[in-house]
């Protein structure tokens, strides 16, 4: 059934990741002046970056980190989505949600990683905004998701041996 405990848990995972789509992961400052944010879909410099100091963007963030990340962010989006409509097969519901505790695993290491050598190469200093943990909180979720998956898949098994 849908209306089970670990599709709420799934949705909120799905969720967690879509909002990576919206808010940044990092700021980056030069001087004390805001220079440039991280988003998953590329780098945005702010408008009151002085002229003078501005830097291409583009030489940071190549398109194939920029479309791999984009990538693994939305699949990490849609997989819990998919994995609720699969009720009925609770072993992939499992695998599903493994597979997206890995990928968002990878995600924050990338997201770290890339933000430090944005930092480096830009000589700015990161700060990393609350949007940038949300991958942990989907983990979390996901965790129990499958927790509850297990419950299920236990209790249809003593409910058919007893039959």
């Amino acid at each position: 059934m849908i209306q089970r405990i670990q599709s709420v848990w799934l949705l909120l995972a799905a969720i967690a990741a879509a909002l990576l789509f919206f808010l940044p992961i990092a700021t980056y400052s030069t001087e004390g002046i805001e220079s440039f944010k991280f988003y998953v879909y590329g780098l945005v410099q702010h408008r009151q970056y002085p002229e003078a100091l501005a830097m291409p963007l583009e030489t940071f963030y190549r398109p194939l980190m920029k479309y791999s990340v984009l990538l693994a962010v939305s699949v990490t989006t849609l997989i819990p989505i998919i994995a609720i409509f699969l009720y009925k097969n609770r072993p992939r519901q499992i695998y599903l949600s493994r597979l997206t505790i890995l990928l968002n695993i990878v995600l924050l290491v990338v997201f770290f990683l890339l933000s430090d050598s944005f930092a480096k190469v830009s000589g700015s200093d990161a700060t990393y905004v609350v949007s940038c943990y949300l991958p942990i909180f989907s983990i979390i979720m996901l965790l129990w998701a499958v927790r509850g998956i297990r419950k299920d898949e236990a209790l249809v098994r003593n409910a058919n041996r007893v039959r």
